[in-house]
């Protein structure tokens, strides 16, 4: 599938998800940043103004902002899609995920949620497990069309593979 195909397929499987009652972005960035327990005053307030009800309109800043290992389940439902769509961006600009450590903390932590190390890897299966087939068939095409997409470094195309042959290859036509 072409860049195209897949941005479409990620932009049908994902229509209509809203955030809810999930962690958001600007919640987890708060979380990540504080040594102790955060109110949830604190966590709503964070959260007002904060786009949650059309993953496409979040902002580029928003998703570079948040601490993605922080997400919960439907955190990680709302904002996959659009982390996804962001990666076909910038992966390719070594300059700005060099000049910038947000852009290159977000390729990371975006690779890591769908492409987990081994460590990471059972737990975020079974958060994905609970999508519908639609977009684990979704993510599972862009994993596959990802190193035809964006030239991924060595360590990233090693991750790709694994996540696809350990997981998502059950959601691919014929898997």
């Amino acid at each position: 599938m072409g860049r195209a195909q897949i941005e479409a397929a990620i932009r049908a499987a994902f229509a209509g998800v809203a955030l809810g009652g999930g962690t958001s972005l600007r919640q987890t960035a708060l979380l990540d940043a504080s040594d102790e327990e955060v109110a949830q005053e604190e966590l709503d307030a964070v959260r007002a103004g904060e786009v949650t009800d059309d993953w496409t309109q979040v902002p580029g800043a928003e998703l570079t902002a948040g601490a993605l290992a922080q997400l919960d389940a439907d955190g990680l439902r709302y904002y996959v899609p659009a982390l996804l769509l962001w990666l076909l961006r910038h992966y390719d600009d070594a300059a700005e995920r060099a000049a910038d450590e947000a852009v290159g903390l977000t390729v990371i932590g975006t690779l890591g949620s769908i492409a987990p190390s081994e460590l990471f890897a059972d737990e975020l299966y079974e958060v994905y497990d609970g999508f519908t087939p639609g977009q684990q068939a979704a993510i599972a095409a862009y994993l596959e069309a990802l190193p035809t997409l964006v030239r991924l470094d060595e360590s990233d195309a090693e991750r790709v593979a694994i996540a696809m042959d350990e997981y998502w290859g059950q959601y691919l036509p014929g898997g």
